[in-house]
């Protein structure tokens, strides 16, 4: 299951002015706006521009005092840098203002009347046009963090804001895509409208996981319910065998059964047996039997009709041990040494009435109901899965 979608931030509308903050010369004004129309989700932008808009107010020319009735000031027919009050500590915008002015470092008092050090100044909030002692604290714009007046400076904190959850728009019904097993439909909405954030309360209701995103999903079955086909696969091979040291074999098989097939599925491929010339210096023949003969290295594949048939694998190995064998060309059958074409051929047909029987069921390969039929003879076989109505059998090719 996917994410809701990404969407960028849109601005809201601009709040109202705030008072000025000072009668005449140069107050501010300031609005805010919110990201909110609409918020961001997912990996979408926030909104680019400022939230907050400060302009200048009243600035024309305030009378000018005497100096003497304020302690610690020198009249400037201009004025020097910002910050020159409490309030510049918040927002200056520099103008040329004759007047009295502190000096030592020290700066006017939000009403004029007195020079006091920077820590003594209350905050102007520029979001509301309110004052805050030192020390005094307000929920900051966002709603979540605090800002406290330190230095005659708004400190806020900037700590990530609870987002609860919120559910989007169920999909559609999403129809089944399966023509066989036990299917369903099913339709689906995330916690993604907005996705919860920063211990925010997750989406009420009960939920699964996709992709890190809460989402309920509900489901219901499919009107048809059919098995799916399922393939045959081979079972770990068995051991090497003994070696057989009159004959210089070892085989291993395995079997179609992890799982059978079933259902129509496709049988195992390949071979459920293999063989492998060997001699193990313990098994000695003394004399080798059938017409058998002494291999100083080992007879090569093939060694008997087992390795002709289709579902075994004939390995040579690259020791030389002597073994016995069968001379040439030929191979070992029923202990006897005959020609290739002499082999009897093997099938997987598990007819009850003999070769030409219309009682005929498959078994799978693997099983233990192999069956051999002479050179020349001709099985008949119901047709069943990929098996044809008519086999020719003949003797195996090398």
């Amino acid at each position: 299951m996917t994410a809701p979608c990404d969407r960028n931030g849109g601005w809201g509308e601009w709040s109202n002015w705030t008072d000025c903050t000072k009668s005449c010369g140069g107050g501010v004004q300031s609005r805010r706006r919110d990201c909110d129309s609409p918020s961001p989700e997912g990996e979408g932008d926030y909104c680019e521009g400022l939230g907050t808009e400060v302009i200048s107010c009243n600035t024309d020319h305030c009378p000018v005092a005497p100096c003497s009735q304020v302690p610690g000031t020198v009249f400037s027919s201009c004025g020097p840098s910002c910050p020159r009050s409490c309030d510049d500590l918040s927002h200056c915008e520099w103008l040329c203002e004759a007047g009295c002015y502190c000096t030592e470092g020290k700066v006017l008092s939000s009403d004029g009347t007195s020079c006091v050090e920077r820590e003594e100044c209350p905050c102007l909030d520029l979001n509301t046009g309110l004052r805050l002692n030192p020390g005094e604290s307000t929920t900051a714009p966002d709603g979540c963090n605090n800002c406290t007046c330190e230095g005659g400076r708004l400190n806020c904190t900037s700590d990530p804001c609870p987002v609860s959850g919120g559910w989007c728009e169920w999909s559609g019904w999403i129809s089944c895509s399966k023509t066989c097993g036990a299917e369903w439909v099913s339709r689906y909405r995330s916690c993604g409208c907005p996705e919860p954030k920063a211990g925010g309360a997750p989406c009420q209701g009960e939920q699964e996981v996709h992709g890190g995103v809460g989402a309920q999903i509900q489901r219901q079955p499919c009107p048809v319910v059919t098995f799916c086909p399922v393939h045959g696969s081979w079972s770990l091979w068995s051991g090497w065998s003994e070696c057989d040291g009159c004959e210089g074999v070892s085989v291993r098989t395995r079997e179609c059964n992890s799982p059978p097939a079933r259902f129509g599925g496709l049988p195992c491929h390949g071979e459920s047996r293999q063989s492998r010339g060997c001699q193990d210096n313990v098994t000695i023949c003394s004399e080798c039997g059938g017409v058998q003969v002494d291999w100083p290295c080992g007879k090569p594949c093939p060694r008997s009709c087992f390795d002709l048939h289709g579902d075994t694998e004939c390995l040579d190995t690259a020791e030389c041990n002597m073994t016995c064998g069968c001379p040439g060309d030929l191979v070992l059958q029923d202990s006897q040494c005959v020609e290739r074409e002499e082999c009897r051929c093997k099938y997987h047909n598990s007819t009850t009435g003999g070769l030409d029987s219309s009682n005929t069921s498959w078994a799978w390969p693997g099983r233990s109901d192999w069956q051999f039929a002479n050179p020349g003879e001709t099985i008949i076989a119901d047709c069943k899965n990929w098996y044809s109505t008519q086999h020719h059998v003949s003797p195996p090719v090398a």
